[in-house]
């Protein structure tokens, strides 16, 4: 019989021995026969390994290790990402995107109506009412335009003034009835025009507001 060289991962310092000792967590050995544990090496970062590793392990995908010689990986925060095994760093997410979750490898896109303007972001916000996103991965919401309006949160697109009404402003909510003795004959109006002379409308007679009416 012989004896038994000392397997990757472990080493056997000591002559007669019966067993042989594993290499400490943080560390491995890919050589058969190791005499001492100076043949341990550090695992580097974005890495790791257990007791006994013939190998580095990489960190896989989601986690990350910014230190060598470490026996775990750290799973990314909210916020953040780690795309790739051995990855030493955890990434931010970019303006546009978020990641609510931990230990994540990808950062979410911001849907449509709504945005992230930072970076880090762990959450989407809601585009507020008179502005709109039709976009996906937007950092800004766009103000609804003179003779349009967006009525609520997280709307995806702006609304014309129907005809009779009109809105000179932009970042509106909503539209503006035609005075008594004005009147607006299109859609998306930022304006109302007067009655011509012989002519006449109030809300009474022509609520309505598209048009006026002879005298």
């Amino acid at each position: 019989f012989s004896c038994i060289f000392a397997s990757p991962g472990q080493y056997v310092e000591i002559g007669a021995a019966d067993s042989q000792i594993p290499c400490p967590p943080g560390t491995f050995s890919d050589s058969w026969g190791a005499v001492s544990q100076d043949a341990c090496q550090t695992v580097s970062a974005g890495h790791f390994s257990q007791l006994g590793s013939a190998e580095e392990i990489p960190c896989p995908v989601g986690f990350y290790q910014p230190e060598p010689g470490k026996d775990h990986c750290l799973g990314s925060d909210p916020g953040y990402y780690s795309p790739a095994p051995g990855t030493v760093e955890q990434i931010p997410c970019l303006p546009g995107t978020y990641q609510p979750k931990n230990s994540s490898f990808e950062c979410n896109v911001s849907d449509p109506g709504h945005y992230t303007d930072i970076a880090a972001a762990t959450t989407q916000f809601e585009c507020e009412a008179g502005s709109y996103q039709s976009f996906t991965g937007s950092f800004e919401c766009v103000l609804s335009e003179p003779g349009f309006y967006v009525p609520s949160n997280s709307s995806d697109s702006q609304i014309e003034c129907k005809i009779g009404t009109f809105q000179p402003l932009a970042a509106s909510t909503g539209c503006i009835l035609a005075f008594d003795g004005h009147f607006v004959a299109t859609y998306g109006s930022d304006r109302q025009e007067k009655c011509e002379a012989g002519t006449f409308r109030n809300s009474i007679d022509w609520r309505a507001g598209n048009r006026c009416l002879v005298t």
